[in-house]
């Protein structure tokens, strides 16, 4: 393993950012971030059911399958309505035309663990979902996703147990770099100096349900 410590920032903490107003330009990084790590060939597109899957239960939110389904569709109708407002000006994909005389598209036909979305959809429907408030009981939930309670911290192999559960394709750096971020700014300050002078390694970082609650909070300032 890489024994040097993370560079905080350059990927995904636990939680995005979620704010109670229009996102800024730091929470669409967050987002585009995300989005990459669905999308290591850059190919433009991610699958739509496993990407919202995983990001949705790292926000802290359950959601079932026909929820995620319904909230694609909502997304695949909206970007029907505004390829049909702009015609002329951008041809659309064929799979993303509205069926005349009232037929489905063929997209809307297409099964949802099949179905994919570009950096714009993912953009739209995550916004939207971190624009919804979270219970401080769903924030307890979240953190316990991780095996973690209010007596049991959570590290690096909470979190990539998780990621491999839901398919995620995550390094180990970028896992070890997200639990630091959690981490509280005086203690992460602390944590990459031992790190760096191999004080520590980076399965003995630490995450308490308190760090995980303030992280949310600090995330919806």
């Amino acid at each position: 393993m890489n024994n040097s410590p993370p560079r905080p920032g350059s990927t995904p903490a636990l939680l995005p950012p979620k704010p109670r107003r229009p996102l800024g330009n730091v929470a669409k990084e967050e987002i585009r971030r995300a989005f990459d790590l669905f999308d290591p060939s850059g190919s433009g597109s991610i699958n739509a059911y496993e990407s919202l899957k995983v990001t949705f239960r790292v926000l802290g939110f359950e959601e079932r399958k026909d929820e995620i389904a319904k909230l694609v569709a909502e997304s695949e109708r909206e970007q029907s309505d505004d390829s049909q407002g702009h015609e002329g000006q951008h041809a659309a994909h064929p799979g993303d035309q509205t069926a005349r005389d009232g037929e489905p598209s063929p997209r809307s036909r297409v099964p949802l663990q099949e179905k994919t979305l570009d950096f714009n959809a993912f953009l739209s429907i995550i916004s939207k979902k971190m624009e919804e408030p979270i219970p401080r009981g769903e924030v307890e939930s979240a953190f316990r996703l991780f095996g973690g309670t209010r007596d049991r911290p959570i590290g690096v192999a909470n979190v990539a147990a998780v990621a491999e559960e839901l398919g995620a394709k995550l390094t180990r750096e970028e896992i070890e770099e997200m639990v630091l971020q959690a981490l509280p700014p005086d203690q992460l300050r602390d944590t990459v100096e031992k790190l760096r002078r191999n004080k520590i390694s980076p399965e003995a970082v630490r995450v308490t349900q308190e760090d995980f609650e303030r992280l949310m909070r600090r995330r919806s300032e």
